[in-house]
This record gives C-alpha cells, structure tokens and sequence, in this order.
C-alpha cells in the first residue's frame, strides 16, 4: 500500500497518519513505570507503559505497542480487502461484517 493511499484511509478516519513506529527509546512515566512512544517519526500519538526490562511483562509490553504501530496499516489494508468485492464473495457475509464492525470499532 503506497504512502499516499495510507495518509487518505488516515484523514478519512480521523487519525494521524501513519507508518507508525514504535519508537526506539524508552520514555519515563512516573517513579517505577517505563514506556516506549508510538507513532510516526517525531510524534508520538501514544505510549505504551510496562515494565520493559522484565523480560515477560516486557515482552507483552513491545507486543502491545508493535500492534498499536500496526493499526494503520491493518486498519487501511482491511478497507482494500472490503473494496475488493471478490474477497468479501470468497470469504463470506459473516466475515464481512466482522470486517466492517471492525472498521466501525476502529473509527469511533
């Protein structure tokens, strides 16, 4: 998917455009919690809060901002599959509105 088309899913829904990244320093948040930023390069739209030096919690905590930094990619890539009428026939009514009330969770 081309830039160009990401930032025109990204004005339609309402959210800054991506790609988002998960930022590669670890932010302070408060006395004993670390959080990584995520978002595009030189913004941050959220941080992800845990504990990223113990290896499970941190684990789990990267996991969680690596999804976060997907969502405009996926969020984009669902609306092209929707788009493609094929895909919707293949997959089905009960996937399609999966998809679309996901979309719809995405957008509210």
């Amino acid at each position: 998917m081309t830039n160009e088309t990401m930032v025109a899913v990204a004005k339609q829904a309402g959210h800054t455009p991506g790609p988002w990244i998960v930022h590669s320093y670890t932010v302070t948040v408060g006395s004993f919690n670390k959080g990584k930023d995520v978002g595009p390069i030189g913004r941050a739209v959220c941080t992800v809060i845990g504990a990223f030096e113990q290896s499970s919690i941190g684990d789990e905590a990267q996991a969680n901002a690596t999804l976060i930094a997907a969502a405009p990619d996926l969020l984009a890539a669902l609306e092209a599959m929707l788009d493609d009428g094929d895909v919707c026939e293949v997959m089905g009514a009960e996937w399609e509105a999966s998809a679309r009330a996901a979309i719809a969770k995405a957008r509210t």
